[in-house]
């Protein structure tokens, strides 16, 4: 049985943050108990303060793209289905957006905001290893004082042994969003490479956590290129 949702406040993502922590959990993806890597899978539920859920969309797609295979081969030749709880996805008020001013803190001088909108998982046993792959789209919105051009983003993951509750892996990844001239906002989609943890059993997700957040300095934006002059 999967552990209790951590409680929470709901944050808006253009809106001013709310403080209190957010907890993701992402169920049900089909490569973690089907067969294959791919297909749909279900929304995160979200529970607020008040104790009740949101239903959070994510994207079919996004999961396509991780493609970790969640059965294996056995002697016989028959296709063995792991039915693997891949470990859920955390994401804490405060790293799901950056916000970047030209001065003061109101909206009306914003420039942009770089955001996490969406996260997927995909886990699958290869021997004594766990493998887990995960899967973040996001945009970046201009504000009011923002400019086009293109914004770099950085993306913390990061897997935490919840038996010790320690950090047993961290990494950045980085990727640009180009926000072309008379357009407001850009979409990236950024797929980890394969992590291993140590296989204990097919309830991952007691023994592994995985926090998804945006690093510092992910919200930076290149200086745009100048237009080239007619005639030269």
């Amino acid at each position: 049985m999967r552990r209790a949702l951590r409680r929470h406040l709901p944050f808006a993502l253009f809106p001013a943050m709310r403080t209190a922590a957010i907890a993701v959990a992402l169920v049900g993806l089909a490569g973690c108990g089907g067969k294959g890597g791919g297909g749909a899978f279900d929304g995160a539920s979200v529970e607020n303060s008040s104790g009740s859920s949101t239903q959070v969309s994510l994207t079919p797609k996004l999961a396509s793209l991780l493609g970790l295979r969640s059965s294996a081969t056995t002697a016989d030749g028959k296709e063995e289905v792991s039915r693997i709880a891949c470990p859920e996805v955390i994401l804490l008020d405060g790293d799901a957006a950056k916000r970047v001013y030209a001065s003061g803190e109101d909206n009306a001088s914003l420039r942009y905001q770089v955001s996490i909108n969406d996260a997927a998982r995909e886990c699958a046993r290869e021997g004594d290893e766990l493998a887990i792959k995960v899967g973040v789209r996001g945009k970046v919105l201009l504000g009011p004082v923002g400019s086009p051009g293109t914004f770099n983003v950085q993306l913390r993951v990061a897997i935490i042994d919840e038996a010790e509750k320690d950090e047993i892996f961290s990494k950045i990844y980085r990727t640009n969003v180009t926000i072309a001239p008379g357009q407001t906002e850009g979409v990236y989609t950024l797929i980890s490479d394969v992590l291993k943890m140590e296989f204990r059993h097919e309830q991952a997700d007691q023994d592994y956590s995985i926090k998804i957040a945006l690093a510092d300095g992910s919200a930076s934006a290149s200086a745009p290129a100048p237009r080239r002059k007619r005639g030269h």
